[in-house]
């Protein structure tokens, strides 16, 4: 029987094992060990000889990956169709632009919509704003 080092994992009788090394899991040297927190964690290459390529993936809907590192997830909130705090089309069916100001997935509500000349008024976070001619 063939039995492959720790970390690793495989096993074959009567033949060399397929040896296999997901740096997702816990028990591996190179392991991201709970750095991607909260994200998806996916190794692509799965052989010895491949280390330090796996990948934190941010949760939708937020946007971001970073290979062997925690992943800076961002979220445009004026771009995002699919997330409960967006504007989707709020700024747009009133003829004003959105600005989200912070884009980092952990500043979530801040959008604003503005007013487009030759209307004028004060941008209103997280909603339409009130403009006048």
């Amino acid at each position: 029987t063939c039995t492959c080092p720790l970390p690793s994992r495989g096993v074959a009788v009567t033949k060399s094992a397929l040896c296999i090394l997901d740096e997702c899991d816990d028990d591996c040297p190179t392991c991201e060990k709970g750095v991607c927190a909260g994200q998806a964690c996916e190794d692509p290459r799965k052989d010895l000889t491949s280390v330090l390529d796996w990948v934190c993936t941010c949760p939708v809907p937020g946007m971001g990956q970073e290979i062997a590192g925690a992943a800076a997830c961002v979220i445009d909130e004026c771009t995002e169709p699919n997330c409960d705090t967006c504007a989707r089309d709020t700024c747009s069916i009133n003829d004003q632009l959105c600005d989200d100001p912070d884009t980092d997935a952990g500043s979530l509500f801040d959008w604003m919509c503005s007013c487009v000349a030759p209307t004028s008024g004060s941008p209103t976070v997280g909603n339409a704003a009130t403009c006048v001619v």
